[in-house]
């Protein structure tokens, strides 16, 4: 994943870089230390989190912000508005 996110960084400096592979956490850290591309983890979880949140104070998910915080499977909502 570094090789790749060196090639991106090389190509394509202002390209963001998504990840969708585990350990997510780890990936994240090491492009981030390796590399000058910009990165950043979508993970399922966390939009799933946030829309039930939504649902349950009769919200739109579109019209709510969150913050989510942790690493991994270890992740907890700082903020919801």
């Amino acid at each position: 994943m570094v090789e790749i996110a060196r090639d991106v960084a090389s190509l394509c400096p202002d390209a963001l870089f998504i990840n969708y592979a585990n350990p997510m956490s780890v990936i994240c850290r090491a492009i981030r230390r390796e590399t000058k591309a910009k990165v950043v983890d979508l993970r399922i979880g966390v939009e799933m989190i946030h829309n039930q949140r939504a649902r349950f104070i009769g919200a739109d998910p579109q019209e709510v912000r969150s913050a989510a915080v942790g690493v991994n499977h270890l992740t907890w909502f700082a903020d919801l508005r």
